[in-house]
Formats: C-alpha cells, structure tokens, sequence
C-alpha cells in the first residue's frame, strides 16, 4: 500500500469512525457497522482497524521508503504510515467461569455442557505474526516478491490469528478443552485473541519478539483451587512448535501454564512454558523463521515466562515479567543452523520488563515501561534483527479513548544496545541507539 492510499485510509477511517460513534447521541455508546448476530445465532461479529505512524532519530530516505526501518523495535516496523492490520472476528463464547489461555474467572462454576469457537482474520503488516507454515504462510500473497525475496517491502499479510473449537465440561470446578490453531497465551502480552495488546503502548517488547505467538493442537484448562486462598487454573497441551502446522520433525511441543488470582482479582501470576524438540529433520521443508536449524537428532527449543500483576486500584496497575529460553544444538557437524553454520551449539536469552499504569481521567491513561532483554547468541530477536547483544529499552505515553470506538495511542521510546555482537542493532545497522516518535489508532466496529 503506498503513501498517498495509507493517508486516505488513515484519514477517511478515523473522520468516518469519529462521526459515527458521535451520532450515537450521548457519545457513550459504541457504533457498529452492522447490526450483531449474537443475540439471534450465539455468535458475535466484532473487528477493528489498526493505522500508526512512527518517526524515529536514526531513518534517513532510503530506510523511511523501505520496511523494519524502526527494526529491531516491535510493533511500529515501518518509518511513516503504517496499516497495521484489519480484523475480522466471529466468536461463540463459553459459558464458563475460566477463560483458555487467560485464567480463572470468579463466580459459580456452570453445571451444564457447552461449546464455543473463535476466527479472527487479519490482514495488513502486522499479520506477519499470525501466519503459520504449512498452512497461510504458504499461500502467494503472502510469499515476498520476486524482486524482493528478503521481504523488505512494505507487504501486507493475509491469514488467521484464531481458528478453533472448545468444548466446556462441568467435571470438578470447571474444564476446558480447545481444539485447533490458537494464540498461545505464553508471557505477559497474551498472545490470545489476534489482538494480544493488554498493554497500552502501540510497541511491544523485546520479550514479545521471543514468546511463542501461533501454536496448531489441543490445550485442556481446569480449575484446580477456588477459595480463601485464590483461584488457581492449570493448563496442558500439544502442539505442532512454534507457528507450524506441518510436521517437521515427527516431534511435538509441550505447552502448559499455572495462572493464579487473588479473590478479589487484584493480584495476578502467571507461569507458562513451552518445549519440545523444534529442528528440522534432514527431508524435510526447511521452515524459516522459527525453525532456523537442521539436524537428524533432536534440538530442544524451550521458553519460560512468569508475570506478577497487581492492580493496587482501579486508577494504578503495575506488573513485572521475567522471562529465559534457549534453544539447545549439539554443536555436531550435521547439526546446522541457517545463519551460524555447522557444528551449530545453541544459545540461551533472558530478559526482565516491568510496566506501570496510571489512569488520569475516565478517557486517558498514562504509563511508562523499562526492558532489558539478553540475546547475545542471537536466539530470541530473530527475525526482527540478526544483530546479537543486550536491549534496552524505556517506553512512555498515554492512551486516550477518543470516542466509544476510536483509541488513540501516542509514545515516546529510546532504545540502546549494549555487549553487542558484530552487528549494531539500530539505523540499519549503524547505530546503537535510537529515538522513537509513534502514534497510533485502533478503530473498532
């Protein structure tokens, strides 16, 4: 999409979205493009477009015309305009006192069976996150140009955040079981319903770049503790590896997570992992970018993250994440990764973010986020970077709710590499340091 369409996207959007939820009357009262089926069939339509801008102090013409000129910062990857991303969502929702992938909810535990499902579809620049192989990532609007095989352009993407099933049991105080391709839920930005943004900053974090996002399998959920002493939810599943619909190894991949909440819900932890054996097997389709090594034996590729939130009130909320991984090779000479060789021997990350929230009015939110992430074996932040060191970055800005539909999220960021490897991580790999000036504008309908 070049400039002069993504400005009058951008614009149109947001005077149309504007107006229309001003002539509710009141102001107060969402408006929708059509009217919603749930109440006829049990199942709702909703969606939202995504539009951003972002300036950053490194970008010079040639990069601002291009794609990850703010790289390797998550989220804004394009200097200028930016159409993030349409979403189209059809859900069915369980009647259940625990959410997959979320936690325990409070309230009595339902008695009777029920059954759910969920679709999102996506496209724009950022459904680049969505895509799985095997499966859209393989269909031709989503392969990169023939003159531009490395994919610098500025490519939208097609496919599907959530396709799944549940079914709800009323075994013990509540199960779940969810069937198919679904967000993970692994770290603090919950990469749960194709909108994964429980923060308010329209970047993500370096964290985010390394958690797990799209998994193909089952995942069962059940509440395990409800009383004095909180609730508690634990889940267990098996997937296919990261973002991978095919079978590349004849291996699965564990997920799993404990998901605890104060009784008043004002205390939040988190636990969640994944593992398994995620190389690629002589023979088979090389499965670029997750699946970046090839060996006959197994490699094991595992992730932890663990999230402690606390909402103190219901104008200030805090949390902290603390998050390793690695990604095991046995430095044999048939075990070989993509970039670094044969005779590959794995690497390790770690990283810490904490975030705080302030709410300043009934329409606007400020906060301020700080991150450091270590990959110095360059295992987590690829594909956004191959530059290899320590990240560091601090984040501010407000989120203001313009009208019932319309949320406008401006910030300020500075990042810096430091440890680094061969590469500088920023401007094109001339810098180690970068400013960032973002706004952006999620419009639901």
């Amino acid at each position: 999409m070049n400039a002069s369409i993504r400005r009058a996207v951008f614009g149109v959007t947001l005077t149309v979205a504007a107006a229309a939820a001003q002539a509710e009357g009141d102001g107060n009262k969402p408006y929708r493009m059509f009217e919603n089926p749930e109440p006829h069939t049990g199942i709702s339509s909703s969606g939202y477009v995504w539009l951003g801008f972002s300036t950053n102090s490194n970008s010079h013409h040639d990069t601002a015309t291009g794609a990850n000129s703010t790289g390797p910062m998550v989220g804004p990857a394009d200097e200028g305009l930016q159409f993030n991303r349409v979403q189209w969502t059809l859900e069915r929702r369980l009647k259940a006192n625990l959410l997959s992938r979320m936690g325990p909810l409070p309230g009595p535990t339902s008695t009777e069976w029920d059954w759910g499902m969920r679709m999102d579809m996506v496209y724009g620049r950022d459904g680049i996150h969505t895509l799985v192989n095997g499966f859209d990532a393989d269909w031709g609007v989503n392969r990169a140009p023939s003159d531009d095989p490395n994919g610098k352009t500025r490519q939208n993407y097609l496919g599907f955040a959530n396709l799944y099933a549940q079914i709800y049991a009323p075994y013990g105080d509540g199960a779940v079981l969810t069937i198919g391709r679904f967000m993970s839920g692994i770290g603090h930005l919950l990469p749960t319903t194709g909108g994964y943004d429980p923060s308010q900053f329209y970047s993500r974090t370096y964290a985010f770049a390394s958690q797990p996002i799209e998994v193909v399998g089952v995942l069962a959920s059940a509440n395990v503790m409800r009383g004095d002493h909180g609730l508690l939810a634990a889940e267990l599943g098996v997937v296919n590896g990261r973002a991978n619909w095919q079978d590349n190894n004849n291996d699965k991949s564990v997920i799993g997570a404990l998901r605890w909440r104060s009784t008043d819900m004002r205390w939040r932890v988190d636990y969640a992992f994944m593992t398994g054996d995620e190389q690629t097997e002589p023979g088979y389709p090389t499965q670029m970018p997750f699946h970046r090594i090839s060996s006959p034996r197994d490699q094991n590729r595992q992730h932890h993250s663990l999230t402690l939130l606390y909402n103190a009130s219901e104008a200030l909320g805090m949390h902290v994440e603390y998050l390793r991984g690695r990604q095991d090779a046995d430095g044999k000479a048939d075990t070989v990764d993509i970039f670094d060789g044969a005779n590959y021997k794995g690497g390790a990350y770690y990283g810490i973010n904490a975030g705080l929230r302030y709410r300043l009015s009934p329409q606007m939110t400020a906060g301020f986020r700080a991150e450091v992430f270590n990959d110095l074996d360059g295992v987590a932040t690829f594909p956004n970077t191959m530059a290899r060191g320590r990240f560091h970055g601090v984040t501010t800005g407000i989120s203001y709710t313009l009208t019932p539909n319309v949320v406008l999220r401006p910030e300020l960021r500075y990042d810096w590499q430091t440890d680094r490897g061969a590469l500088k991580a920023f401007g094109d790999h001339t810098k180690q340091q970068q400013t960032t000036l973002s706004v952006d504008a999620r419009i639901y309908f």
